[in-house]
This record gives C-alpha cells, sequence and structure tokens, in this order.
C-alpha cells in the first residue's frame, strides 16, 4: 500500500457494475513513516529499447473545438485497461457487459467515476456525461531512453551542506547586538543557538551567522536556498513531490519547425499524497497529476534535457501549490522552470516553433544553479 508520502495506489475490483470495475485504494496510513516505492523503479543506467508501443489513450485537449491532445493512461490503469480489452467481444450485442470498463480516481470531496466504451470508444464522465475519444494505439519504434524516480525528504541535512557550527559572541564570530533578517539582535546564543555558516566563509569577509529559527526559515522553506547575507547558492533538495520522470524517444512525430528531426518525450508521474514540512500546507492531501514535455532531439534539445534531468532530480521541476490554469489548491504543479507540453502551436500554446525557448530555459535553470557543462551531446545520466 502507499505510504503517506506516496499516495494512492491502484487497488481492488468493484463489482457494483461489471467485473472490469476498478477503484483507487486510499494510502495505508499505519505505515506513513516507511515509503514504498514499489510502483516506482529504481534509477538504472540509460538503455535506448527500440520496440513498438501498444497502448490505450484519451483526447486530453480540454475542448473538443481545440485539436486533439492524445494521452496515454498511466501504467498501471494502463495494464488493467488493456485486460479489460481482451475480453471485448464485438460479436456479442451492443450494451454487453464486455462492452465497458468502468473505474474511478480519488478526487477532492471523493472520488470521481469513469466509463470506456470499448465499443465506441468514448470516455464518460458518469457525473457530468462529458465524453472524450478514446483510441488503442501502437507507436512503431518508441524507445525507451531511461526512467529517473524523485524521493521527496524533509530531511535537507544542513548541517553537512552549509558546514553549520554553534558559536558564541566573539570577536571572530559576531556582536551580540547586531540586528539579524527579522529586525532582531542576534543575542547572547544562549536563549537561542546562533549558527556560524562554514560554507559561506570567504578569506577577509565577516562570517554569516543566523539564529536557528531564521536559519530554518532561510533554507527550508522551498525558496532558492540562497544565503540572504552574501549570496552563496547551497544545492540543496526542492520541495518537488515524489514522482516519477520517464523519458522515450518517438521517431513518428515531429516538434513542429523539426521536421527531420525525432522527438524526445518526457512522461511524469505524480501520486497523490501527504504535504511533507516544506510543502505549503503540511500534513494536508495534495492530488497528484500525469504531465508530458517534448524536445527536438537535436543538439539542443539533448542539452535541454540534461538541464531538465538535473532539475528534476534536484527537485525543482515540481511543487504542491495552486494552479494557475484550474484554480485546484494542493495539487502537482510546475515548479518555475518552463517546459514545452505541444508538438505545435508555438510560444502561445506552450508548444514548438519556439526560437527563444533554449535561452530561456537556460537562465531558469541557472537561476537554480542548474548548469550544463557542455562536455557531453547525449542524453544525460539518470
Amino acid at each position: 500500500m502507499w505510504s503517506r508520502q506516496s499516495g494512492a495506489q491502484y487497488g481492488h475490483i468493484n463489482h457494483a457494475h461489471s467485473a472490469n470495475v476498478i477503484t483507487m485504494d486510499e494510502g495505508d496510513e499505519s505505515d506513513a513513516g516507511q515509503p514504498d516505492l514499489g510502483y516506482f523503479p529504481q534509477p538504472e543506467a540509460p538503455k535506448t529499447i527500440l520496440r513498438p508501443v501498444c497502448q490505450f489513450e484519451y483526447n486530453n485537449a480540454r475542448s473538443d473545438l481545440l485539436p486533439i491532445r492524445w494521452t496515454a493512461y498511466d501504467r498501471q490503469l494502463q495494464q488493467i485497461i488493456i485486460n479489460a480489452f481482451q475480453t471485448y467481444d464485438k460479436r456479442k450485442p451492443a450494451g454487453s457487459d464486455t462492452d465497458y470498463f468502468y473505474f474511478d480516481v480519488p478526487c477532492r470531496g471523493g472520488r470521481q467515476q469513469y466509463r470506456i466504451d470499448f465499443r465506441n470508444f468514448l470516455q464518460t464522465n458518469l457525473r457530468t456525461q462529458y465524453s472524450r475519444k478514446v483510441r488503442y494505439a501502437e507507436h512503431k519504434h518508441q524507445g525507451l531512453l531511461f526512467e529517473l524516480h524523485y524521493q521527496y525528504t524533509d530531511n535537507l541535512n544542513l548541517e553537512f551542506t552549509l558546514q553549520l557550527k554553534r558559536v558564541m559572541p566573539s570577536p571572530e564570530t559576531y556582536d551580540a547586538s547586531e540586528i539579524d533578517l527579522l529586525d532582531e539582535e542576534l543575542g547572547d546564543g544562549v536563549a537561542e543557538p546562533v549558527f556560524l555558516v562554514g560554507a559561506c566563509m570567504l578569506p577577509g569577509k565577516k562570517p554569516c551567522c543566523f539564529r536557528q529559527s531564521v536559519l530554518m526559515k532561510t533554507f527550508t522553506n522551498g525558496c532558492d536556498p540562497v544565503c540572504p547575507k552574501c549570496s552563496r547558492r547551497f544545492t540543496l533538495p526542492g520541495p518537488q513531490p515524489t514522482g516519477l520522470m520517464m523519458v522515450h524517444l518517438n521517431t513518428t512525430d515531429p516538434c513542429a519547425g523539426f521536421p527531420d528531426d525525432d522527438t524526445i518525450v518526457i512522461a511524469y508521474e505524480f501520486m497523490a499524497g501527504y504535504q511533507g514540512a516544506r510543502m505549503e500546507n503540511p500534513g494536508s492531501t495534495y492530488s497528484g497529476t500525469m504531465r508530458t514535455a517534448f524536445l527536438p532531439d537535436t543538439t539542443k534539445g539533448r542539452q535541454a534535457l540534461r538541464l531538465l534531468l538535473k532539475a528534476f532530480k534536484m527537485g525543482y521541476l515540481f511543487r504542491v501549490g495552486t494552479s494557475i490554469t484550474t484554480r485546484r489548491q494542493d495539487t502537482v504543479v510546475w515548479g518555475g522552470i518552463h517546459q514545452k507540453t505541444s508538438l505545435m502551436g508555438g510560444f502561445a500554446a506552450h508548444g514548438w516553433p519556439d526560437d527563444s525557448y533554449f535561452d530561456r530555459l537556460t537562465s531558469e535553470c541557472m537561476a537554480h544553479g542548474i548548469v550544463d557543462d557542455g562536455s557531453s551531446d547525449g542524453y544525460g545520466e539518470p
């Protein structure tokens, strides 16, 4: 079962409608402190597997008036849908049990139930009766490059990273009457511990010292880990929730503006869970998400992938917050590093072509201390 940190997991078959029904079980709160990583594969060395991929996809466009945007169901639900589809018998009269597959997912206030009609290839929201097209597609020569798992942690190991040392007032450390970031005196170091940040120390410069409460607020609130006194940047894990990054190579659908190049497809999966101490509302639940991004398989595209890979490993691509588009609170949203979520449409549609995207991505990553050293033209190391 999923723990509080790792979210919900697919569960038992529900016989309320037919044999082709599945429900989503909430995580077992009893193992809240022991995240179960069974759903996510552990990081492996990069590998290229060229093979046909057959999968069910639904139209994820926000309106029937917009271009179709085929999106694959997540992997666990995918296999269950495929198993149900194998029992479908088109020779039976319309409306037979094998025509339909029911599933539900957790949502704010309960569960939302859907039905897939295999005969007409439609997915219907049973509450709103809104239907979307679905398809069973084969993608030839779809290469899986690698998968990467990120595990959220509340433990930043600040003592090691910042080289913290508890100090008392002295000519070599700090003046007890010195005013800190909260317009309060640093004090004698007894009423509240004062720490010297050894990683900030430079020859001829006065050391950076903080009260313990200020230190924790400065380096654990999800903001860029930068010393507010000397502007020294530190490499600390971001507040990104536990999730999975999968990178594929698509040789059939090019990015607009790159007709002769393959497409790097980046799929992200985040399950629902409970917010950690470094998230917006610690202890509250948050909803998961699935996102897909696209890059052309060019020198610049591979450089962009290496940057995004580093950003994901450092925990800066996503966070828990309020969605700008849906206004939904306590959900997984982008973390401020922009990605291309459409093969076409240009800048306005978050798609390609976009001549300035690579420069913007480089600047956004650099703001988090993420750079590509240019030593490789490959896809990067997970």
